[in-house]
């Protein structure tokens, strides 16, 4: 059977479900497909082991959320991990283009320290605001990540897949029954709709990759 043929969306019930989607797939509710809870937790054993490792090794982790109602759990995610994170606005060229992309940030980064007393007097900079939605959560990220999370692999944001997927770096993707067939290293099939298991997935990081922080030494009286 060909690649395009085992991708070929099909409608049965109510909603539009790839057909690479199917053996995750434990039955139908109502006309809508749900998924075998089984073959979600293993998926997410699976792509928690790999991250432990690349952790332990040092590797650096890219969180990105494309869905307005997860900015604030990304950002306190990110917070207790020390990750990086993108929120909603995905900068085209990211991994593609980071060697020129890498000079914006820190730049931005600079500008931003400078810029904040004057944020506080309620100054308005709207093309502030605009990158700051950008940048603000690439400070971490120095080089290129070496695991990139994606809480909604869907159809739009097919780019940021392929971006991953083309410099090899590896992906741990949340996946519906209608996203796109793509070579992501540990697709976990999920409603991405639902923010419950992003909510867990996120707790999971913190607990597991919390950042360690330095205990300054007693001061001598």
């Amino acid at each position: 059977m060909s690649s395009l043929a085992y991708n070929h969306p099909m409608t049965i019930g109510s909603v539009d479900v790839q057909s690479w989607v199917f053996p995750y797939l434990c039955g139908y509710r109502d006309k809508v497909p749900f998924f075998n809870p089984e073959e979600s937790l293993v998926a997410t054993k699976k792509a928690l082991v790999f991250m432990q490792r690349v952790h332990a090794k040092g590797g650096r982790i890219l969180l990105v959320n494309t869905g307005p109602g997860l900015s604030q759990m990304v950002k306190i995610t990110a917070a207790a991990t020390g990750w990086a994170y993108v929120n909603e606005h995905w900068i085209g060229g990211l991994m593609t283009n980071w060697h020129q992309l890498k000079y914006s940030s820190h730049a931005f980064h600079k500008f931003h320290k400078w810029i904040t007393p004057l944020m506080a007097h309620t100054v308005s900079f709207p093309r502030f605001t605009k990158a700051k939605k950008r940048f603000e959560g690439l400070k971490p990220l120095v080089r290129l990540p070496d695991v990139v999370v994606v809480l909604q692999a869907t159809q739009t944001y097919k780019h940021i897949l392929h971006e991953g997927l083309s410099f090899g770096v590896p992906m741990v993707t949340c996946v519906d029954t209608y996203s796109p067939m793509t070579e992501s290293h540990f697709p976990i099939p999920v409603n991405i709709h639902n923010p419950t298991f992003a909510y867990f997935l996120c707790k999971a990081f913190m607990v597991l990759f919390r950042k360690k922080v330095e205990s300054k030494p007693p001061q001598r009286k």
